[in-house]
């Protein structure tokens, strides 16, 4: 499964590109600073195999992109069954937030707000339980 990581701070995709690197459930991590770059490679569809692929996504990303940019084309423009292959993982941890989320079909929400970790373990064990879900015991 391959793993791309929008998030524009790179002390945090770090954190989180070191702890996936630990995980068997993963072969490839992408990582983007931006919404656009990402829309731009769902575009090449070689590029990108949306069904053996998992998206970590900020929602909050410089020079005036939100995450919503991302999700809102993934939400109208990919044939996905019954959820996007999407992990939201932000600042914003509110009930709002978590809320919208839900509309575009997101099936996991961890908030940074865990400390000084930013809750990277946590996104580890969603990356893990949603390989799992989609193709089966890791071997």
């Amino acid at each position: 499964m391959r793993v791309v990581i929008v998030e524009d701070q790179n002390e945090h995709s770090d954190k989180l590109i070191t702890e996936l690197r630990e995980s068997r459930s993963v072969r490839t991590i992408a990582h983007l600073h931006r919404a656009s770059s990402a829309v731009e490679m769902l575009q090449d569809a070689e590029q990108l195999d949306l069904d053996r692929t998992l998206i970590v996504l900020d929602l909050v990303l410089s020079n005036n992109e939100s995450g919503f940019e991302l999700l809102r084309y993934l939400h109208t423009r990919v044939q996905a069954p019954k959820e996007l292959p999407v992990i939201v993982w932000t600042q914003f941890g509110d009930e709002v937030t978590q809320t919208i989320c839900g509309y575009f079909r997101v099936p996991g929400f961890i908030s940074k707000k865990a400390g000084e970790n930013l809750n990277v373990a946590a996104v580890r064990s969603a990356v893990e339980s949603y390989r799992a879900q989609r193709f089966g015991s890791i071997n």
